[in-house]
């Protein structure tokens, strides 16, 4: 599955330092709602989803036996992530690419579909394959999920910095 080492200080300093940025550039960008761009909010908004999901990737190393729930969450911060790239996702390639289990990739996506988060489509008539996209509704959830998740998350990485410069 995932690289079971653990992750070393310098690792962990990096990505709590990353972190704090982050939510600095967001903060600043809602004290300054005013001037900022739609596509610097946009970037933003995919910055933090990055963020979320090297944590989340952190978690599964620093855990690597440990379910912790479903995956429901990691399969829409990666359709998330990917369509704010550019990128069509595919049902198999989502499963293939994180090295998720097919059949728990399958599990999620139903229920994201049953939520109304997650829209599903086939690429051609008579093809197998299978596109996923996120709704409005859902693209719109998870965008005002990670903003306003900069708003209380930017104290608790700056203590975090702190913690991990005087641990090291």
């Amino acid at each position: 599955m995932l690289d079971t080492k653990a992750p070393s200080a310098g690792e962990v300093r990096a990505l709590a330092q990353q972190l704090l940025a982050w939510a600095e550039q967001l903060a600043l960008a809602r004290s300054a709602e005013a001037t900022i761009t739609d596509e610097e909010l946009q970037a933003s908004v995919l910055n933090l989803a990055f963020a979320g999901r090297d944590i989340a990737r952190l978690r599964a190393r620093m855990f690597p036996d440990t379910d912790f729930a479903s995956s429901g969450w990691d399969v829409m911060l990666e359709i998330f992530i990917l369509e704010a790239q550019g990128a069509r996702v595919s049902l198999e390639q989502l499963s293939a690419d994180n090295r998720w289990p097919p059949l728990a990739v399958h599990r999620s996506v139903n229920m994201l579909i049953d939520k109304g988060l997650v829209a599903r489509g086939f690429a051609e008539a008579g093809t197998r394959e299978v596109w996923l996209a996120l709704t409005p509704a859902g693209r719109d959830r998870m965008a005002a999920f990670l903003v306003e998740s900069a708003r209380f998350s930017r104290p608790t990485l700056s203590a975090a910095a702190t913690v991990v410069a005087a641990t090291t």
